[in-house]
């Protein structure tokens, strides 16, 4: 219901947008014909707690220049999250994360993140603002 009202609200505003989400994974969609999207955004996805991220941040990431890869945005809930995920980025792309440029959006606070503090679920027990930081490297 919360996607159905975002997609209604965005073509409101720009009825020339075209909003798709697909669930799942993005690398068993990425040969299934779906073509590469002009934006992937992660919201808070946790690279390093889940495995499933593996296969599919390797579709996402820009390598071989002749394989097209979106534009990706990835929020983080805490600081030390976004750290590491740049880590695992420069771990999988060497070369090219280094690159100036492979940042659209470099790793930030999110001047958009929700201003409401939500208490955390997971291992650190602690609490969180949603998308509190940001980044998005670039598609090929």
């Amino acid at each position: 219901e919360h996607l159905t009202r975002c997609a209604e609200m965005a073509v409101a505003v720009a009825p020339a947008l075209t909003l798709s989400c697909i669930p799942g994974a993005y690398h068993p969609v990425q040969g299934g014909g779906a073509g590469v999207p002009d934006l992937v955004a992660a919201f808070d996805a946790g690279f390093l707690m889940y495995r499933e991220w593996g296969r599919t941040l390797g579709a996402l990431l820009p390598g071989d220049p002749t394989t097209p890869a979106p534009p990706v945005l990835v929020t983080s809930y805490r600081g030390f999250e976004q750290r590491a995920e740049v880590r695992l980025l420069s771990k999988l792309v060497p070369a090219r994360s280094s690159l100036p440029g492979f940042y659209a959006v470099p790793p930030q606070p999110n001047p958009f993140a929700s201003p409401q503090w939500e208490p955390s679920v997971t291992i650190f027990n602690d609490g969180a603002f949603d998308n509190s930081y940001v980044l998005m490297w670039r598609g090929t």
